[in-house]
């Protein structure tokens, strides 16, 4: 497995990333974890963007997780 720090942010990097607005965000970035195969070691909501340690498989790559992480919390967030 592989184990990169990635982050993201919002457009612009509003602080928008916020209480229960937060909470929704980290909620929805672990449940897919098995969906997706990837673990979430660290995972750190600020207000304008996010850090992420994972572990994923490398044959599925890091930057497919991610753009389907994104994808998925930008419709259902």
């Amino acid at each position: 497995m592989s184990v990169p720090c990635y982050f993201f942010g919002p457009k612009y990097r509003r602080p928008v990333l916020v209480n229960d607005f937060a909470e929704r965000l980290k909620e929805l970035i672990l449940k897919k974890q098995r969906k997706y195969n990837y673990y979430v070691l660290d995972m750190e909501v600020l207000p304008d963007h996010v850090h992420l340690l994972l572990d994923v498989d490398p044959e599925i790559g890091v930057f497919r997780v991610v753009n389907k992480i994104k994808g998925y919390t930008s419709r259902k967030a």
